[in-house]
């Protein structure tokens, strides 16, 4: 099964769209509802194709292997592909979670992310659109050539194995999409389908909380996503893969991410790196992490805990340009003088699997970084590994 490519005409309605700096009064006028049908069949599209070649029975072991990778956007997609074929872990994968998979953005050459990847790899692949990007993007993305061909960047899942049942989690957005610099349309989606492997159906969800969001408002879509999964009639395993955005931060204005960062100052820079940053399961996202437990959620043994997933070196002029675009120029200095205090490099870990009737292989989780093409990083985050067996 492969559904038609994602297509949309409402590229001359953008000058109108970009005049808009609020999402609700947008959706008001008689200009939005004149074209909602179109975006609302655009952004609740589930584009899926099957590439995999059958695998032989006596190739088939009693476990399986997941990684989730945060493909931050697919713009360096001949190193990610590269990656992917031949790095001697992560080529070994049979399902692969990648939030951030562009189709038809300038930042990516206008590639349709997904597909080009799951021909490359012989995988099968679902996309599922977020956003309809008004802009190229956000920091250096507004200085690439061209402009984008259709504007839609979601998120993927890649798997070995058929695909059925594709679906969509939407979360509600933890800030007005329409203010700022970037102006989008939509949302973030979770990315839901059945794998079906040769145990038996598996439940696979790829998402990516919200960046610029409290940690109250990265709870509430969590649990968006775990309540529509009670839901359904699914009696299975399910694992969940991709980006929490578990930063410790209230980041959904400029204001709360101030106090946040002069708390942290507060605590030692270095320690809140070491003890909280790199274990936000232990404080600042514990509500998070909670809610995962009670649900019958297990995320301990799945993740190489305590092991961060992105960096921040001082000087790092692509972050700093993106942290410029949603706050004040004067902020930098401070930023990077609590990073000299953290012995010049901050992290965070911002990526996690977690499993429910499914057992991980002991001492399989980890994550994996250094991912380079010709010398060069291909992603902002650090690939994440588990075995596990049903």
């Amino acid at each position: 099964m492969e559904t038609p490519e994602l297509s949309h005409n409402l590229h001359s309605y953008y000058p109108e769209l970009r005049k808009w700096r609020s999402t609700k009064n947008l959706q008001k006028s008689s200009f939005y509802k004149s074209i909602e049908p179109q975006l609302s069949q655009l952004l609740n599209y589930c584009e899926v194709g099957h590439y995999a070649p059958p695998i032989e029975k006596s190739l088939i072991g009693e476990g399986f292997r997941g990684v989730t990778w945060n493909l931050e956007r697919g713009m360096c997609f001949d190193g990610i592909a590269d990656i992917l074929k031949n790095h001697p872990t992560l080529s070994k994968a049979d399902i692969f979670f990648c939030p951030e998979t562009d189709l038809g953005m300038a930042r990516s050459q206008n590639r349709n992310v997904s597909r080009e990847l799951a021909k490359a790899l012989q995988l099968n692949y679902i996309f599922v659109p977020a956003y309809l990007n008004l802009d190229k993007g956000s920091g250096m993305e507004r200085d690439v050539d061209g402009e984008n061909s259709l504007g839609l960047h979601g998120n993927s899942i890649f798997s070995r194995w058929p695909i059925q049942n594709p679906r969509a989690i939407r979360l509600m957005n933890c800030k007005d999409k329409m203010r700022g610099r970037e102006k989008r349309l939509g949302s973030q989606q979770a990315v839901v389908v059945d794998l079906m492997l040769p145990s038996g159906p598996l439940r696979a969800v790829t998402l990516h909380l919200d960046a610029h969001s409290s940690q109250h408002q990265r709870y509430h879509q969590t649990k968006t996503i775990l309540d529509f999964l009670a839901k359904e009639n699914f009696r299975g395993p399910t694992l969940i893969g991709g980006d929490w955005n578990t930063s410790t931060y209230h980041a959904s204005h400029v204001f709360f991410t101030f106090f946040s960062f002069w708390r942290k100052v507060a605590m030692g820079p270095k320690r809140v790196v070491e003890k909280h940053y790199n274990h936000p399961e232990r404080y600042f996202e514990k509500k998070l992490f909670g809610l995962l437990e009670k649900r019958g959620f297990d995320y301990k043994n799945f993740n190489e805990l305590g092991k961060p997933t992105i960096y921040y070196h001082l000087g790092d002029e692509r972050k700093n340009k993106n942290l410029h675009d949603w706050t004040p120029k004067f902020f930098q200095p401070i930023v990077n003088w609590s990073v000299k205090k953290a012995e010049g490099m901050t992290s965070l870990k911002l990526d996690w699997f977690v499993g429910k009737g499914i057992k991980p292989v002991p001492e399989t989780q980890k994550v994996v970084g250094n991912l380079l093409f010709r010398g060069e990083s291909v992603s902002d985050h650090d690939a994440i590994v588990v075995d596990f067996q049903i």
